[in-house]
């Protein structure tokens, strides 16, 4: 890519696609080490967590390793992981249009970082063929009718 920035649409996704992973993994770590920690006060309820943590572990994995890719491929500009965002996005609009007045707040992120995901879709960034493609080159001659 040829000097082509990043949108601050990207960085922002990116940013909160970080969040998210370093959440999932803080779940993890608490689903894990919960039980050890709570096995003093609540002995049953610690027992009940190890076995919810043990059945979580797989999907929750899954979804950290997912949220580590997507977000490595936001920030290197790779075009699949602004398409998915936009897919996800798109899903979680139609989620909160679905409850409307119990999420106005929820429609309304979600519908930014929809906004978000479809112009990080678009931009040069995310578009490198494109971007090479629409430049000239420089030892180009303009064509001139007549000659």
């Amino acid at each position: 890519m040829e000097n082509v920035e990043r949108p601050w649409q990207g960085t922002l996704l990116g940013v909160i696609n970080a969040i998210t992973l370093i959440t999932l993994m803080g779940l993890l770590i608490f689903l894990l080490a919960g039980p050890h920690f709570l096995s003093g006060i609540v002995p049953q309820l610690s027992a009940m967590m190890s076995t919810f943590g043990l059945m979580l572990l797989a999907p929750l994995g899954a979804f950290v390793f997912l949220a580590y890719y997507v977000t490595r491929g936001v920030f290197r500009g790779q075009k699949w992981s602004v398409v998915f965002l936009t897919i996800l996005y798109g899903l979680s609009v139609a989620s909160a249009v679905t409850s409307l007045p119990q999420s106005a707040v929820s429609m309304i992120i979600s519908a930014l970082l929809l906004w978000m995901g479809i112009v990080c879709w678009k931009h040069p960034f995310y578009n490198p063929k494109q971007n090479a493609v629409s430049q000239p080159e420089e030892n180009s001659t303009p064509y001139e009718p007549g000659s």
